[in-house]
């Protein structure tokens, strides 16, 4: 099983991340951007074919939606694009049961935590900020999608929607 944990920042993704890696015994992994040397597709392939062959189960506390959002906010370009992504989720769902569990909480509970710490964030402005929360809450994936807001539900309840959707 992959689970890809996304969100805005300060929307808890790290924090539901470890309890998903905990409960599943899963590994838990933090992916960063792609690499400018070579299309994000390739690179996002190239992992996902990694993560089909381990033994274990998988937490990806980021992953290829994130380029769908931060590419066009900080470098002008989705460098995965709508193919690319499609490309990306048929491998990994061909490692069986894959998911993405998109960290979702009020805009005003992400923004109080963003600000909190936001000189260690990604980026500083309040416009990207906004930017980005929206694009994140507006995602689209062929994968099945979990919509998480902490300040709602619990990880045990999350986890009991992902075992639900793994049983059909």
């Amino acid at each position: 099983m992959i689970i890809i944990v996304e969100g805005p920042d300060g929307a808890g993704k790290s924090t539901v991340a470890k309890e998903l890696a905990a409960n599943y015994n899963a590994a838990l992994i933090h992916t960063g951007p792609p690499r400018r040397d070579e299309p994000a597709v390739i690179q996002y392939l190239g992992e996902a074919r990694h993560y089909m062959v381990q033994p274990n189960d998988t937490v990806l506390d980021r992953f290829h939606l994130g380029e769908r959002v931060y590419g066009p906010i900080l470098r002008q370009q989705d460098t995965l694009g709508d193919i690319g992504q499609r490309q990306v989720e048929r491998m990994l769902m061909s490692r069986g049961f894959a998911c993405v569990v998109l960290c979702i909480p009020p805009f005003e509970t992400c923004y109080k935590n963003w600000h909190a710490r936001r000189e260690t964030e990604l980026f500083t402005d309040y416009g990207l900020f906004v930017k980005t929360f929206t694009a994140f809450k507006d995602i689209r994936t062929t994968l099945p999608l979990f919509r998480y807001d902490y300040t709602q539900e619990t990880p045990l309840q999350l986890i009991e929607s992902i075992e639900k959707a793994r049983r059909i």
